[in-house]
């Protein structure tokens, strides 16, 4: 893969994400649920990483990354401890969003998802886990430093592209490893 026109000359091979061990953590106000997985993340060439108990937070038709929603990821519904391992979650996803969009140029900004590339594959590899009917609730900001406002982005169950590439990838066990 070479990069597109004024992106970066070096080699970003894609990013797969893949989720075990979904566990429910506790109701929390509204109908809202709490839930960890664990995911790994893994570009080729580059890292396979393990995230243990990566918060997620479920409405009866949606489901999200908990504490996405805030500038600098950190939620405050969990003790400080888990909140400090969700905020590097976050600013992981976001560095590598940041790569792909930096990799993708200014041909990149047009594509649907672009904004929140890997925010939506850990989402979508979550509810593919989960085996429930659930949508997507994503967002992004709209200037990279956080400063602008959020913008949500939900997706319905039944119109969504990125479940059907989550249940392409590898297994979490499989993932990341030669010959998989």
């Amino acid at each position: 893969m070479t990069a597109a026109a004024g992106a970066p000359e070096h080699t970003l091979t894609p990013i797969l994400f893949a989720a075990a061990n979904a566990r429910h953590r506790e109701a929390i106000p509204l109908g809202f649920h709490l839930w960890s997985a664990d995911i790994k993340a893994f570009r080729l060439g580059h890292f396979c990483r393990v995230f243990k108990n990566v918060l997620f937070v479920e409405s009866p038709q949606r489901a999200m990354i908990c504490g996405l929603e805030f500038p600098d990821g950190r939620t405050d519904i969990v003790p400080e401890a888990q909140a400090i391992t969700q905020q590097q979650f976050i600013q992981f996803l976001r560095e590598e969003t940041r790569k792909n969009r930096e990799y993708l140029g200014p041909d990149g900004a047009g594509l649907f998802g672009v904004e929140f590339i890997t925010e939506a594959m850990v989402t979508a590899v979550y509810i593919a886990l989960r085996g429930e009917a659930l949508g997507m609730l994503l967002g992004h900001y709209t200037d990279q430093d956080g400063d602008a406002e959020y913008q949500w982005i939900s997706l319905p169950y039944e119109e969504n592209e990125w479940l059907y590439h989550a249940r392409s990838v590898p297994p979490f066990e499989k993932l990341g490893k030669l010959n998989a």
